[in-house]
């Protein structure tokens, strides 16, 4: 198959594992070798081309895009799909993304707070409606907590305190509740234009941050309250495999514009490789699509860079 996964060989359109990427006439590679490739570059900072000519997906910053620039407004194509052509050329195929993913659930926290406390909050989305929950101080707290445990109190990051950041919730229940039901393995364009203005105003309006950069915290935030839709994003993984590094915000909805790129990104690959509900584990960090993703590109940093 081609680097970006778009064009399959017969033994793949019949239903068969891709074991390599074509790099150009008659020429091939192992994907395993072209992933090591790729992380070598991301290493070196410089993209790693092949000999056909065939560049690897270079990363916005390494494009034309001003360093923490932040823009959308790159010179070829929008930034979402740069992001989704990043993820299929590191995970071309389902088969590559759980290999990943399950590199995580090995060697991520497997018997830490941090992953006691997330058990706890999916176990309970399994068991009640999300107005249910959003109506359960406790639960709230449990969130709050959570975000502790996920070292969003730590370090630079500082959460708010624990009362404002459940009276923000409770007055964003409305929005939060209708996007509920969407998951993000389902989306297409009309339902994701549905959902961007919401997404917006919840994002904008969630306190969980005292610190100025909030796309982290909140993103974790929301995918602890939409574990179906949203993903989390952290500034040492997602981040730093997307763009090398953390972008800096000079405008005042960069951040949010960033997220929903993300957003966009995980939703297309998710919907590329056809993600179901059938890959997602009771068990262990694989619990819901967003989190899948997540993992793999945790996986992947891990084995192949080790972040800051």
């Amino acid at each position: 198959m081609n680097p970006d996964g778009l064009v399959q060989g017969d033994a793949v359109k019949r239903g068969r594992s891709a074991k390599y990427v074509r790099l150009g006439q008659a020429r091939f590679v192992l994907i395993e070798e072209y992933n090591e490739r790729l992380s070598n570059s991301i290493k070196a900072e410089t993209p790693y081309k092949t000999p056909s000519g065939y560049p690897t997906v270079k990363t916005p910053h390494c494009q034309g895009m001003a360093p923490g620039d932040g823009s959308r407004n790159h010179p070829f194509e929008k930034r979402a799909d740069h992001l989704l052509k990043r993820l299929l050329e590191v995970f071309p195929t389902k088969e590559v993304l759980l290999r990943y993913a399950a590199v995580c659930v090995e060697v991520y926290r497997p018997n830490s707070d941090s992953f006691k406390y997330y058990h706890s909050l999916i176990d309970r989305h399994r068991k009640s409606g999300i107005d249910m929950l959003l109506s359960d101080p406790d639960y709230l707290r449990h969130v709050h907590e959570t975000l502790k445990k996920w070292d969003m109190n730590s370090r630079r990051a500082k959460l708010v305190e624990s009362s404002p950041f459940l009276e923000s919730i409770t007055e964003l229940s409305k929005e939060i509740i209708e996007l509920a039901d969407y998951s993000m393995e389902n989306l297409n364009e009309i339902s994701i234009r549905e959902i961007e203005p919401k997404m917006k105003y919840v994002f904008e309006n969630l306190k969980v941050m005292e610190s100025k950069s909030r796309i982290v915290g909140v993103s974790k935030t929301l995918h602890f309250l939409l574990p179906k839709l949203v993903m989390p994003i952290d500034g040492k993984y997602t981040l730093n495999f997307f763009f090398g590094r953390r972008p800096n915000s000079k405008r005042r909805n960069s951040e949010y514009e960033l997220f929903f790129d993300i957003f966009k990104a995980f939703n297309n690959y998710a919907v590329r490789v056809a993600l179901s509900k059938s890959d997602e584990e009771l068990q262990g960090w694989n619990t819901t699509i967003p989190k899948i993703i997540d993992n793999a590109i945790i996986g992947y940093m891990r084995t192949h860079k080790s972040p800051k």
